[in-house]
This record gives structure tokens, C-alpha cells and sequence, in this order.
């Protein structure tokens, strides 16, 4: 499993790129690196196209991972909402992106989280058009 991070000052983006076979614990450990990092940029890309998940994110999967950001909630700047957009060429992975969109928005983070078809359409969001 590689993450690939490319910052794009101009975007205010982080681009994590997934590849290989990819584990709960390599999810775990990109909303990690973000959540340690969102005073260098507050949206955020994740490219899931060249990763195999090895297993689909369960529920349980999910709410570790909104426990996790519970301990980052002071990274970020208040008033401003981030963007998260999600490459998911599955409809499985489609589903799970939006069960985690409602747990951060149910846990009162700033964060708004879209699943995408394809990369263009996720910088368009981003990018606010």
C-alpha cells in the first residue's frame, strides 16, 4: 500500500492518492496525517482509484474513524467549513462515503463530505463550482 500526498497551496487542497492493497488501518492512517496537518491546507481529495480494498469499510470501520478525528477537532479554524471529496467508483464505497458524511455532520464537525465518479468532478466541487 503507498499514500501519495501532494499539497496545492492555491487550493487550500491535499490530494492523498491510495494505492495497492489498501486496510482499514492505511484509511486510519490518511485521516491521521490530515488531521495533523489541517493548518496547512482544510479540504481535502481522496483518490481511491488505484487501490484494491482488501475489505470494505464497515460501520464500525466508519465510527473509528470520526472517534479518531475527535482528537484533531481543535485543528481546525474555526468558522470554516472543509471540503472532503472522495474518488469511490463503487457504489459500495459510494455508500460508505456518504455514512461517514452524516456521522462527522451528526458529531458537529466543519466538514462537508462528497463522494465522486471521477476526479474532475471532485475539483469542481472543491473548487466551489
Amino acid at each position: 500500500m503507498a499514500i501519495e500526498l501532494k499539497i496545492d497551496q492555491e487550493r487550500n487542497l491535499a490530494v492523498y492518492t491510495l494505492a495497492g492493497d489498501v486496510t482499514v488501518e492505511d484509511v486510519k492512517e490518511v485521516v491521521r496525517c490530515f488531521g495533523e496537518s489541517l493548518k496547512l491546507t482544510k479540504n481535502l481529495l481522496w483518490d481511491t482509484r488505484p487501490a484494491t480494498f482488501l475489505k470494505p469499510l464497515e460501520r464500525e470501520d466508519v465510527e473509528q474513524l470520526v472517534a479518531m478525528m475527535e482528537s484533531y477537532r481543535e485543528n481546525f479554524i474555526e468558522g470554516e467549513e472543509c471540503k472532503w471529496a472522495v474518488i469511490a467508483e463503487t457504489d459500495l464505497g459510494f455508500g460508505i462515503k456518504r455514512m461517514l458524511n452524516s456521522m462527522l455532520q451528526m458529531e458537529g464537525f466543519p466538514i462537508s463530505l462528497e463522494p465522486f465518479r471521477t476526479f474532475e468532478e471532485a475539483i469542481k466541487y472543491l473548487e466551489g463550482n
